[in-house]
Order: structure tokens, then C-alpha cells, then sequence
């Protein structure tokens, strides 16, 4: 299969930046909703000193659901949150807004996507016009412009 220097970075984009994408929507597919409350702030004793989090509580029917937050989003205690969780994983929760739905995917993603867009705006690396042939072996072959 012969591919245009635009269709590889396509496919790359495709294999390496989407999962990441599907995952998250996967998880936001399956979540439910439900109201719960910034409890207090916790602090973990770790290596290069304490890290603080906020940490929420939920209730399900009688059953109180509790869940670290991975950054601070400014809720006091007692503040109202609106919660998604994963219905088979209760602990596996997060506040309903963008910024903690999103931002470990964003982290995950930035990597592959800044060395895909490194190699793709770097002329020299694959240069305009040429064309990638995907085999067996080898499996990835350059050929210059107007080769097929």
C-alpha cells in the first residue's frame, strides 16, 4: 500500500492520538451522573514532599462514595459538584466538568501529537511530494516524489 505524505501523517494521527480520544468518550458513554460535595482537602506524604487534593463524596441510594480529585478546581468545602462515575467502578470518578473530564487525556496526548507535528512540519524528515510505501518488509519505505 502506497500512501501520500499527507494520508501517513493521517493514519499516524489516526493510530496514535485517537485511542486516546475513544477512550475518554468510551468512559463518558458509559458514566452516570450523580450530585455530590467537596468533602475536605487531603494531603499525601510523598517522596518530594506533600501533595494536597480535594476529595468528594457521593451518595448511591444508602451508600456514601468517596473519590480523590486530581487538581484543585477552587470548590470549598461543602460546595455542590456535579459527579460522573463509572456505574461497575463507583471509586472511578470524576467532576462533571471539562478541565477534570479531559485533562489526562490532553496530557497523554500531547507527547505523540507534538512528535507528530514535529516530524510533520520538518520538511527534511518527510519531504513534500514523496510518498510512503507500507510492506512487510521493510515495513515503512520512503520513496521520492513521483515514485509509485
Amino acid at each position: 500500500m502506497t500512501l501520500r505524505r499527507n494520508q501517513f501523517f493521517l493514519l499516524l494521527f489516526v493510530l496514535f492520538v485517537c485511542p486516546f480520544v475513544a477512550y475518554r468518550l468510551w468512559w463518558l458513554a458509559r458514566s452516570e451522573k450523580a450530585q455530590g460535595r467537596m468533602w475536605f482537602e487531603g494531603r499525601t506524604i510523598e517522596v518530594q514532599g506533600t501533595s494536597h487534593h480535594p476529595v468528594y463524596q457521593y451518595r448511591l441510594g444508602n451508600d456514601s462514595i468517596w473519590f480523590q480529585g486530581t487538581i484543585d478546581l477552587g470548590y470549598r468545602r461543602g460546595d455542590l459538584v456535579s459527579v460522573r462515575y463509572q456505574p461497575d467502578d463507583l471509586r472511578d470518578a470524576r467532576i462533571n466538568s471539562f478541565i477534570p473530564l479531559w485533562y489526562d487525556t490532553f496530557a497523554y496526548l500531547a507527547v505523540p501529537f507534538l512528535i507528530l507535528l514535529i516530524v510533520f512540519i520538518k520538511k527534511d524528515i518527510v519531504p513534500r511530494g514523496s510518498r510512503i510505501r507500507l510492506g512487510r518488509r521493510p515495513l515503512l519505505k520512503m520513496l521520492p516524489a513521483g515514485n509509485l
